[in-house]
């Protein structure tokens, strides 16, 4: 049995390491995480040995870190949007939850701009419970003990 003397096109395919020492690669590890990158690198870089077992070209490195860069910069995007409900249903499940008020939303913001206490009873600075800050409002709406 004779091997053909075509040499094999997926050795045309850069590794990984020379993608990442290039400017291109060095300004997406400075951006994202190096583990990522290295993934999504794999990632390209498996889709192009999947096309050039057909023989197809090589793309230069940088279009290579173009299409990593392209596919990171994708996956950072928030991925939820903004919709109108227009559906007649007042809260439809697939559309997430209820909006807030305006003066609820204040609050989030205040409260998740720094530390609070969450399960710190203040009077003796001692570890509380998360319940204790709205058990007398909960017992005063729903008329429970």
């Amino acid at each position: 049995m004779t091997r053909s003397s075509a040499p094999n096109p997926r050795r045309r395919i850069p590794p990984v390491a020379r993608l990442l020492a290039a400017p291109g690669g060095v300004a997406l590890t400075a951006r994202y995480r190096r583990e990522r990158v290295v993934d999504t690198l794999r990632l390209v870089l498996g889709e192009l040995r999947r096309q050039a077992s057909d023989g197809g070209p090589v793309p230069p490195d940088e279009a290579l870190l173009a299409a990593a860069a392209r596919r990171l910069e994708s996956a950072s995007r928030p991925r939820l949007t903004r919709v109108v409900n227009a559906t007649g249903v007042v809260l439809h499940t697939n559309l997430g939850r209820a909006p807030l008020a305006d003066e609820a939303i204040a609050a989030l913001v205040s409260a998740a701009g720094g530390a609070t206490n969450l399960e710190l009873d203040l009077g003796t600075g001692r570890r509380g419970e998360r319940d204790d800050l709205v058990v007398e409002d909960l017992s005063a709406l729903t008329g429970a003990e």
